[in-house]
C-alpha cells in the first residue's frame, strides 16, 4: 500500500469510529447514512439532499429504501480534495455557486 492509501485507510478508520461514537450506523461496507454525513459536515440533511441534487459533495455509493449511503473512503477523499482547494465535485458535474463545501466538526 502507498503512503497516501495508508493515510486514507487511517482516516477511514477514524471516521468510522467517530460515526459510531456519535450514534450513526456504519455498515459492513464501511458506509454511513446521509444523517451521519450531514452531522460530520455540520449540515442539516435537507441541505445534503440539495447538494446531492446539484451534484455537490460526496457521491452516494447506494440508496436503500430511499436512504442514501456514502462510502467513508469517498467522504475522506472528498474532504482531502476540499482541503486542497479543489472546487469541482468528484463526479465532475457542474457546480452551483452559493453553496459552500466546507462543513462543521470532523473526526
Amino acid at each position: 500500500m502507498s503512503q497516501a492509501e495508508d493515510e486514507i485507510h487511517r482516516q477511514v478508520e477514524q471516521h468510522a469510529h467517530w460515526f459510531n461514537a456519535e450514534g450513526h450506523i456504519v455498515t459492513c461496507r464501511l458506509e454511513v447514512e446521509a444523517a451521519g454525513l450531514a452531522a460530520l459536515l455540520g449540515l442539516d440533511v435537507e441541505r445534503l439532499h440539495r447538494w446531492r441534487d446539484r451534484h455537490l459533495g460526496p457521491v452516494p455509493s447506494r440508496t436503500v429504501s430511499r436512504v442514501a449511503f456514502y462510502s467513508i473512503a469517498a467522504i475522506v477523499r472528498w474532504q482531502c480534495a476540499q482541503r486542497l482547494g479543489r472546487s469541482v465535485p468528484l463526479d465532475s458535474a457542474p457546480t452551483t455557486h452559493g453553496e459552500s463545501a466546507s462543513g462543521g466538526s470532523s473526526p
